[in-house]
């Protein structure tokens, strides 16, 4: 349990830095970081809200993560739009670049964490 609380840390740390560097790149001046992390830690609970709504009304299926993903990026989208007020054209950009820049940064993470998962967990003797 603490492996998973530390993983979800480390991946709300990454998409928050994610966003915000999106939104500078987008040219979104009033960015922080701090809104980035609000924005972000409201996404991905939506994200698990939507899969657990999913679940609950019988329609998700296992590979149907995307779903729910994209509801999560669907808010993160609206909420970057309501609150820096700029327009659509850069609100997507931030998010969309947001969302490339996570993957690229987590999946690296992911293969270091299994590597040493594996390591301390191997027999001794």
């Amino acid at each position: 349990m603490l492996e998973t609380l530390l993983m979800s840390i480390v991946i709300l740390g990454i998409g928050s830095f994610s966003l915000w560097y999106a939104g500078r790149l987008a040219l979104i001046r009033s960015i922080t970081l701090k809104k980035a992390f609000i924005i972000t830690l409201i996404g991905y609970v939506g994200i698990g809200a939507a899969r657990a709504v999913l679940i609950y009304a019988g329609y998700y299926k296992p590979g149907m993560l995307w779903l729910p993903i994209l509801i999560g990026l669907l808010i993160e989208g609206i909420l970057v739009h309501l609150f820096f007020r700029e327009n659509l054209l850069k609100t997507v950009i931030a998010v969309v670049a947001g969302f490339i820049i996570t993957v690229v940064l987590i999946l690296p993470v992911f293969v270091i964490a299994g590597g040493l998962w594996t390591y301390f967990n191997m027999p001794r003797g």
